[in-house]
């Protein structure tokens, strides 16, 4: 493609030999091809469409390939897609346990939310799962703060949230704590 190759040709030709190799042998060279072929579609073939048939073709190989997420991820902000960003977002949290990591990407849904789709009600349930996640984190607190205002509509979901993730399995000591310390300052200021 840096010598002057049709763009679209060299992305199929990647492909194509990805296609003709057995994946039982050969999956990180199929993957390394494909990824190629993906990264050329999107940047030099301009070709959001075959970029995002190739991701996805990817993660049929490897549904939690982090890689493969990221990269259908940026495709997807590139061309404006926010609501599949956010789904894409939500599929990529479901798969992982709890904590800063699913705070991380709960957080970003919310600024997604908020600040592509307008939506500021997603934005704040958004919020408080990050919250939630990870109650050490003092941004989070902020943001249910900031997106619930002066509605006891949101107040209640957020403390009862909060109830909910105290009360469940697997809850550290110390996220316990900061929920529980947090839901108190909350029912003393609101």
């Amino acid at each position: 493609v840096e010598e002057g190759g049709d763009p679209n040709r060299v992305a199929e030709g990647f492909a194509e030999v990805a296609s003709g190799l057995d994946s039982k042998w050969q999956g990180p060279v199929i993957r390394a091809l494909l990824f190629r072929a993906g990264r050329i579609f999107a940047a030099k073939a301009k070709d959001a469409e075959r970029a995002e048939a190739v991701y996805r073709r990817l993660l049929e190989l490897d549904p939690a390939d982090e890689i493969a997420y990221a990269a259908l991820e940026e495709l997807k902000k590139s061309t404006g897609q926010w609501a599949d960003v956010v789904e894409l977002l939500l599929t990529r949290v479901d798969r992982l346990g709890s904590g800063s990591e699913r705070a991380r990407i709960y957080a970003e849904v919310g600024r997604i939310y908020e600040g592509e789709l307008a939506d500021k009600d997603n934005a704040f349930v958004a919020a408080v799962q990050a919250w939630c996640e990870d109650p050490r984190d003092d941004a989070h607190p902020s943001e249910v703060e900031r997106l619930a205002g002066a509605s006891e509509e949101k107040w209640d979901e957020a403390l009862g949230q909060g109830a909910h993730r105290v009360q469940s399995e697997g809850i550290s000591p110390e996220d316990k704590l900061a929920l529980l310390v947090q839901m108190g300052r909350w029912f003393t200021t609101r």
